[in-house]
């Protein structure tokens, strides 16, 4: 990790997505982005929660495309049924894919089912991406104000 946050933003980037390309495995958003910030004081704030954000919605992305495709090998029966019960979910796709990203509620679930019906990929990658960066940016911010609290407790620390 060290080495690839080295890269800067770039780095915080590519390790948010190696992170989270892991289903169900990686940390909560706001965390990864409040440790980045707090190792890392050079970077802006507001940068690293963007950073881990675009890093974890492709990510999710890559799952999302990867059941979207899986679609073709399930019947048409059960295809038929799923869709009908997704239907009932109407306008609500939306915000589910919102709350999901934005909460540390696991986003698979959420993201294989909405892939299953054919929901659209784009709205899908920009409403995870609006709710990552509403967790992160904070989060990041968060971060960087328990480095200051913890620097005037007990001076400089080794956090790397």
């Amino acid at each position: 990790m060290i080495e690839m946050v080295s890269w800067g933003l770039l780095g915080i980037f590519v390790f948010s997505c190696a992170v989270y390309l892991v289903p169900f495995v990686g940390p909560s958003t706001m965390i990864q982005s409040g440790a980045i910030a707090a190792i890392y004081p050079d970077q802006p704030p507001i940068l690293v929660g963007i950073a881990v954000a675009a890093g974890a919605s492709i990510a999710k992305a890559v799952h999302y495309y990867m059941a979207h495709f899986a679609r073709r090998a399930l019947s048409e029966k059960s295809m038929h049924k799923l869709e009908g019960y997704c239907e009932r979910w109407g306008r609500w796709k939306s915000v589910a894919t919102f709350v999901s990203s934005a909460t540390p509620v696991p986003d698979e679930p959420v993201l294989v089912s909405l892939a299953l019906v054919n929901y659209s990929p784009l709205r899908f990658l920009l409403v995870f991406l609006l709710g990552k960066l509403v967790i992160t940016i904070p989060g990041a911010y968060l971060g960087r104000s328990v480095r200051h609290v913890l620097y005037r407790l007990m001076g400089e620390i080794p956090m790397a």
